[in-house]
């Protein structure tokens, strides 16, 4: 069974910038931002717009140029403003097939590996 971390994430998470559209269910305004990293349970993303904590949104993560590009839902589970007037957003995504878990989730090893593969190596 996975290690639970400090941080009460069960599953790799690497600093990634992708594009996201992003609609909220109450409003269904579209919304156009980045994320900030991503794992296979959810992202994080950095947006003009804040959202309440439980609040559900309509995903569109990524492009198929860069390697991954995926549809989910996902709730808010963190949301705090930043000083430079966007907000930072924690979302689990909802279910998802296992093969789109998959997926996201080797996009996040590899990321990882090639991060390691270009960190200096200690003397």
């Amino acid at each position: 069974m996975p290690r639970q971390t400090k941080n009460r994430r069960w599953n790799a998470r690497v600093d990634i910038e992708l594009p996201v559209a992003w609609q909220d269910e109450r409003d269904g305004v579209v919304h156009v931002c980045t994320t900030t990293n991503l794992s296979a349970s959810g992202l994080a993303i950095r947006s003009p717009k804040g959202l309440p904590i439980g609040a559900g949104v309509y995903l569109v993560v990524g492009h198929p140029s860069l390697g991954l590009s995926f549809e989910a839902v996902a709730d808010v589970v963190r949301s705090w403003p930043t000083a430079s007037s966007e907000f930072l957003i924690g979302l689990n995504f909802r279910s998802l097939p296992l093969e789109l878990t998959a997926e996201i989730g080797r996009h996040v090893v590899s990321r990882l590996e090639q991060l390691e593969r270009r960190r200096p190596s200690m003397p």
